[in-house]
């Protein structure tokens, strides 16, 4: 009970300090308190990003910068209460209440998510650990970790708590609180915002993203926040205040790369309207906040968008093996997409390959039958514009901010009723027990783990229970050394091995050593293979047994590690470390 105490005090500190840093910046403004948390979140994340990259990013220095902004606010401007918001209505507040309750205790439960546990806190660990960025270049490492530097400061107050996670699940709630400002501003039917805010919240990827240190959610309250800038600042011609919209949709690319796709569309769209101060008001904003993050990876690689577009932007750093790598797994009309599976099929009834959204899906397009309404025309826009993003990768997390405005353009243009069923129907349909009736395991949450959210089960009870792999993290935070370099085929988690890991994929390093291995199983040069390994500061290796080691050389290599170089440092279940001898 105390770690749970620990871990929610921390989270309420980060969002603490992240409201009061927005209500900083946006003095004698009436914004909805979700708008001021995420313009907060843009600021502190500059601010983090500056501490790391000058080597003083200990956690001292995250929670002295979260001090500082809690007592500038209360020093400043002082704890006004803003514009009461409208309340939900009693049967969605039940609705929307159970769910939270099951959300809850997931988010509480220890880290398990396989991004989270990977680079989302690895690297956020790392940097505490050393006060800064690392010298290494690398995929994960050089993308951009607007969200991860929130996760950080975390971190910072407990580096074992489950604050992070916390963190953006409080992201979820804000969403569902700026979907009524959003209504309102629209002049939506009542209906429409507290419909979509069930259908949205009791969507089963929304579930077990929000409960784990991800970004999605994150992402999503971005671009609503964006949105909701927009509408507001419309009628305005100040560029000071068209700048608090660019810090928002500046802020969507620090939290995933693809959300450069929002300040374009908007800077678009101004230049059409020819609305040359505003452009300049928001062009301006949007690049405080995306220049830091861009300029790190522009003097890395001489890419502004590393670790992507390496076709376009060619540099040794990254391959365009990558990019050509990624196309196949995750793109929309790649040769492993739709020929092999069906997109909407799996993300409605399976989930099994991409996530699942739930069968409400199939009518969401149906809220683009509202452009003709003047109230819901925007909303249809900007569902179109951010399943561009999801055309870059398949996976249904991918395309949860473009669901969501879909659902708020349904809703708004269906009767009451209809709008009333569909809501029950999708919140029943999308309930774990009932989701995993018609869908894959493992696609929602499962169960209600009160014990280990509640700290009646221990961590590492819990973690070996739950994810198989934890054991062998274990294992490998014994034998291999802090920060030391991991070719990782076994998808190692970083945040609790604190090992760095990189697979094949990633740099033009990884391939590089990925062609050594394959071009020694005609066992050409064999005993070189770990000398080469060596040579580039990589001296361990892991790998998973049975088919899901998922590399062609892996069982000549099992068989006989000592030709290639290596030395078993030791097995856990179907996992094994090996060390360059």
């Amino acid at each position: 009970m105390i770690a749970a105490l620990t871990s929610i005090a921390s989270a309420l500190f980060v969002c603490a300090a992240c409201y009061c840093t927005g209500r900083i910046v946006t003095p004698g403004r009436p914004f909805p308190w979700p708008v001021r948390m995420v313009l907060g979140m843009a600021v502190l994340s500059c601010i983090f990003f500056f501490l790391l990259e000058s080597g003083l990013g200990y956690p001292p220095a995250f929670i002295l910068v979260g001090v500082a902004a809690i007592g500038g606010f209360a020093a400043v401007i002082g704890p006004r209460v803003g514009p009461r918001q409208i309340s939900f209505p009693v049967p969605v507040l039940v609705m929307l209440g159970v769910y939270a309750v099951l959300y809850g205790m997931h988010a509480l439960a220890p880290e398990t998510g396989y991004d989270a546990t990977g680079y989302h806190l690895g690297l956020p660990m790392e940097w505490l650990r050393n006060g800064g960025f690392p010298n290494r270049i690398g995929f994960y490492e050089l993308l951009p970790q607007g969200m991860e530097t929130i996760y950080g400061f975390a971190l910072s107050l407990n580096a074992d708590s489950v604050a992070p996670a916390l963190v953006h699940f409080a992201c979820l709630f804000a969403t569902v609180a700026l979907l009524l400002s959003v209504g309102k501003k629209l002049e939506l039917p009542t209906w429409a915002a507290p419909c979509t805010s069930v259908v949205f919240v009791a969507c089963p990827s929304v579930g077990v993203s929000a409960t784990s240190a991800y970004t999605d959610i994150a992402f999503v309250l971005a671009t609503l926040v964006t949105f909701y800038l927009v509408l507001d600042l419309w009628p305005d011609s100040s560029p000071a205040s068209w700048a608090l919209a660019g810090v928002a949709a500046g802020f969507c690319y620090s939290v995933k790369l693809p959300g450069l796709v929002v300040p374009a569309a908007i800077i678009i769209v101004l230049l059409i309207k020819r609305r040359l101060p505003e452009l300049a008001g928001f062009a301006a904003g949007a690049f405080m906040i995306a220049a830091p993050w861009m300029g790190r990876a522009l003097f890395s690689t001489w890419n502004p968008v590393a670790p992507m577009l390496n076709t376009v932007f060619r540099n040794i750093w990254f391959s365009p093996e990558t990019d050509s790598y990624l196309r196949g797994v995750f793109q929309f009309l790649s040769p492993n997409g739709l020929r092999e599976f069906s997109v909407l099929d799996d993300i409605a009834f399976h989930g099994s390959r991409l996530g699942l959204i739930g069968p409400i899906v199939i009518a969401a397009p149906l809220g683009l039958l509202g452009l003709w309404k003047k109230s819901v025309r925007p909303i249809a826009l900007a569902s179109c514009i951010l399943f561009v993003i999801y055309t870059q990768n398949l996976s249904a997390r991918f395309l949860l901010p473009s669901f969501l405005f879909a659902v708020l353009a349904l809703m708004a243009v269906v009767p009451r009723k209809l709008a009333h069923t569909l809501t029950i129907v999708a919140a029943i349909a999308s309930w774990p027990a009932v989701a995993s009736v018609y869908s894959g395991s493992g696609v929602a949450l499962d169960g209600w783990p009160y014990q280990a959210a509640l700290g009646m089960e221990s961590q590492q009870s819990y973690l070996r229970r739950t994810m198989p792999i934890y054991e062998f993290a274990e294992f490998a935070r014994k034998h291999i050394p802090r920060d030391a370099r991991v070719f990782d085929c076994a998808g190692l988690p970083s945040y609790y091995s604190g090992a760095v890991t990189q697979q094949f994929w990633q740099t033009s390093e990884m391939w590089s050593l990925y062609r050594i291995l394959l071009d020694a199983m005609p066992q050409k040069a064999r005993d070189r293979v770990g000398l080469q390994f060596a040579s580039h500061d990589v001296r361990y290796l892991t790998l998973a047994a049975g088919p899901s080691a998922g590399v062609p050389w892996a069982a000549d290599f099992m068989k006989e590690p000592e030709a290639w170089g290596f030395r078993l440092v030791g097995s856990v279940g179907d996992y094994r470390l090996y060390a360059v001898r």
